[in-house]
């Protein structure tokens, strides 16, 4: 479901998270299944909407009959529209494959996360604490990776210093290889 608090279409508002659709001072609410396929439609104007993706979306633990549950659902919604499956203003059919809404959806308006408790002291101040958040990330992953390399090459410099030390026998020179009656 969508994130917007309002959704605006050729005249009609919807607000997905009451079920809402308004138009010109008045109000009805949808019933969720065809509020869901509104909703689903409206993420992809002008684009097909099979009749699997709108299963998918009202039942995902499927149903038995979808064909007729679907077509009543969508019955539904062009009841709410006053829309027309002859002449379609909104929602139109693509027989035995989908839907696809075709009026015009205004940009969507989005909802500012709710948390009552915190007020931004000056405007952009949330983006100042994002700065001053990775800033303060970045610091701590230099340091730590300064801090990796300092153990790393302490521990190779502890490995070199303690390598047994072997005595390094040398080969035998001439004298020595020739034998004692020769010398």
């Amino acid at each position: 479901m969508t994130d917007a608090t309002e959704i605006h279409f050729e005249g009609w508002t919807l607000r997905p998270r009451s079920g809402e659709l308004l138009r010109d001072g008045h109000t009805q609410r949808l019933s969720q299944q065809p509020l869901r396929v509104l909703i689903e439609l409206l993420d992809h104007p002008g684009e097909v909407v099979t009749r699997e993706r709108l299963v998918q979306v009202l039942w995902p633990k499927g149903v038995v009959d979808f064909d007729n549950s679907l077509n009543g659902v969508v019955r539904k919604l062009r009841v709410a529209l006053k829309d027309d499956s002859d002449m379609p203003r909104y929602v139109e059919t693509l027989p035995r494959i989908g839907y696809r809404f075709i009026g015009t959806v205004a940009p969507r308006v989005f909802a500012p996360p709710e948390d009552p408790g915190r007020r931004s002291c000056c405007p952009g101040g949330s983006r100042a604490g994002l700065v001053a958040s990775a800033a303060s990330f970045a610091v701590i992953v230099g340091v730590e990776c300064f801090a990796l390399e300092r153990r790393r090459s302490r521990h190779q410099s502890a490995r070199v210093r303690a390598l047994p030390q072997r005595k390094i026998q040398s080969l035998p020179t001439r004298r020595e290889r020739q034998p004692a009656g020769d010398r």
